[in-house]
């Protein structure tokens, strides 16, 4: 199945915020209330307290990475991609959160929001977590129930998203054990859930 890499190599911070957040017209604070959302889900489970180190894995333009390096946290911001680094580190300024484009210390919380459901080889990407996860330590996933790959484009531009049926669980599952499944920011399908490093 084709790759659209391009997807993922937005121009402007506008088009960085739409990648790491689809926008809703009729929400149009749900790019900050689902960030908020996320980082008082980590708050009620005590898994951020002063000083945690936090990989956010996909950081896209930072926004998961930005709330919590305010909060005191250790945050490394891990993307691949050069334009969203680039964004990233613009929207990072003056907080303590790094980016880079590969993980380099060793994390007692990831974060992979939205992402592992797009990454060209989730194998290599759920390694890669896991390799920077202390055992015990946490993963944070938000994912769709299923793959949505960028493989094309058509008549009118819109990218064409396709489900290559990997499953993204049963990659964590090789290194994490469940430890639970949640509702997220208006949603009841549960696409957030917490993993513990074996």
């Amino acid at each position: 199945m084709p790759y659209i890499h391009e997807v993922f190599l937005p121009q402007t911070i506008d088009a960085a915020k739409q990648a790491a957040l689809s926008a809703d017209p009729a929400d149009p604070q749900k790019f900050e209330k689902e960030t908020q959302f996320l980082v008082d889900f980590l708050k009620e489970k005590n898994l951020i307290p002063l000083g945690t180190q936090v990989l956010d894995f996909g950081c896209g333009m930072g926004r998961v990475s930005r709330a919590l390096a305010l909060l005191d946290c250790a945050v490394e911001a891990v993307d691949y991609s050069p334009a969203m680094r680039h964004f990233a580190q613009w929207y990072l300024q003056g907080t303590s959160a790094r980016t880079l484009e590969q993980p380099e210390a060793t994390a007692r919380v990831a974060i992979a929001a939205f992402v592992l459901q797009h990454v060209e080889y989730p194998e290599r990407e759920v390694e890669a977590i896991a390799h920077h996860v202390k055992p015990g330590g946490t993963l944070v996933l938000l994912n769709e129930h299923k793959r949505f790959v960028p493989s094309g484009v058509d008549a009118q531009g819109f990218v064409i998203w396709k489900d290559d049926g990997i499953s993204i669980p049963a990659l964590v599952a090789e290194y994490f054990t469940p430890a639970g499944e949640f509702d997220y920011y208006k949603r009841t399908d549960k696409p957030l859930s917490l993993w513990v490093r074996k």
